[in-house]
């Protein structure tokens, strides 16, 4: 599992993903190490592109500045969910923009 941060933009991608497992997956975006910051809805699989490609990935469009993020995933089949993934790598978003000017020298 690998994350990256592009601006705003947050993608998880499984390379490795076992077709097979599960038929629906969610993903838990995890804030500063502390809070969950989102969990996906239920993304279900079309069977026939994720047994071609063995890959399947999420994309969070905007994250906070100034926080560090990373995530897990559960897998799902019928009624059945597995415990949740162990975390991805963990990325740091840019720097958050001052709120004002504190000083300002010639």
């Amino acid at each position: 599992m690998n994350l990256e941060l592009d601006g705003s933009k947050l993608k998880v991608e499984i390379s490795d993903f076992e077709p097979g497992e599960c038929t629906k997956i969610k993903f838990k975006l995890i804030k500063n190490d502390t809070s969950v910051a989102n969990v996906t809805k239920e993304i279900i699989f079309d069977k026939a592109v994720v047994e071609d490609t063995r890959f399947v990935s999420y994309e969070w469009t905007s994250v906070e500045d100034g926080c560090s993020y990373k995530v897990c995933y559960q897998g799902m089949k019928n009624s059945l969910c597995s415990d949740w993934s162990g975390f991805s790598n963990t990325v740091t978003s840019r720097p958050k923009a001052p709120s004002k000017i504190t000083s300002c020298k010639a």
